[in-house]
């Protein structure tokens, strides 16, 4: 960003300079140019809003997409389209898609497989003109927890398992010293969501936090772990 400001500070003095003499045909020249240059480095930066901090392989992962413009944060009206896409705990694209913006806002979905691999996906999304400067790409980790207890076969049939229960800190990890909220989903042996409540307790069996399940098993607590 410093060398778009000091941009735009030699913009304004070649211009203000460029008035004060008159029209030098070599200054006229600089001064379009410099203008080209404006018109053309749109410094946009993409957000995405969703509708839960995770999801279930055979979710609806909706979100809502806001594109900015410049420091202001101004809804941009500059691209019409956003790219986002859904990466794999293995770093790869698995999902790409084109989501239509109206005044810098566009709505857009994923929809998870039944048979999606549990882990730490990641959504990023960007424009045409953030491809040069990817760091003002959107990239965010979504916990996506994988259905068990369910055949390739028959949907309907479960295998003989434990009811299982599945830990998601915010982010991929948990920090030492760090306030982090962390998500989980209790399983049972159908595939389906149940009710769960527990505790977190540390090496001295020291209780450090409690949890409940709500709506399908799922439910979220805080932790501030500490080193060891």
């Amino acid at each position: 960003m410093k060398k778009l400001y000091c941009f735009f500070a030699l913009f304004t003095f070649i211009s203000c300079f460029a008035f004060g003499q008159g029209t030098s045909p070599a200054l006229q020249n600089i001064v379009s140019k410099l203008k080209t240059f404006e018109t053309n480095y749109v410094v946009e930066k993409a957000y995405l809003h969703f509708d839960k901090p995770y999801y279930s392989a055979g979710d609806e992962m909706y979100f809502k997409a806001y594109v900015t413009l410049g420091e202001a944060h101004t809804l941009s009206k500059a691209s019409g389209i956003v790219h986002v896409d859904l990466i794999n705990p293995n770093n790869v694209i698995i999902r790409h898609i084109l989501v239509q913006l109206d005044n810098g806002v566009g709505p857009g979905s994923f929809s998870l497989p039944d048979t999606l691999q549990g882990g730490a996906y990641r959504v990023r999304a960007y424009t045409r003109y953030m491809t040069n400067t990817p760091e003002y790409f959107f990239d965010k980790t979504i916990p996506v927890i994988a259905v068990s207890g369910v055949t390739g076969s028959n949907p309907n049939t479960t295998q003989t398992a434990k009811p299982d229960i599945q830990f998601f800190p915010e982010g991929g990890e948990l920090i030492s010293s760090l306030l982090t909220k962390v998500a989980f989903k209790a399983i049972g042996t159908n595939g389906m969501g149940i009710s769960a409540k527990g505790v977190v307790v540390d090496n001295t069996n020291l209780q450090v936090a409690t949890f409940s399940s709500g709506h399908l098993g799922m439910g979220a607590f805080y932790i501030q772990p500490e080193e060891g």
